[in-house]
């Protein structure tokens, strides 16, 4: 006779942060195509700034930003 171990269910925060995986990535992607890194540069600049730069909504742009 064999003994099985018990199966172990997953975590819920192991997977909401499974789930959530990609949006890092996504972040990322969009500050790349609206040119956020190229904007900013070396210096720090206000997000209304950053939005007119980049041709985007400033509430979008600072919830992008995550400021």
């Amino acid at each position: 006779m064999t003994t099985q171990s018990p199966r172990r269910e997953p975590r819920p925060d192991a997977i909401a942060r499974a789930m959530a995986g990609w949006q890092p990535a996504r972040v990322l992607m969009a500050a790349n195509r609206l040119d956020v890194f190229n904007v900013l540069g070396e210096e720090l600049l206000p997000v209304r700034e950053i939005a007119r730069a980049c041709g985007a909504h400033p509430r979008s742009t600072r919830l992008l930003l995550g400021s």
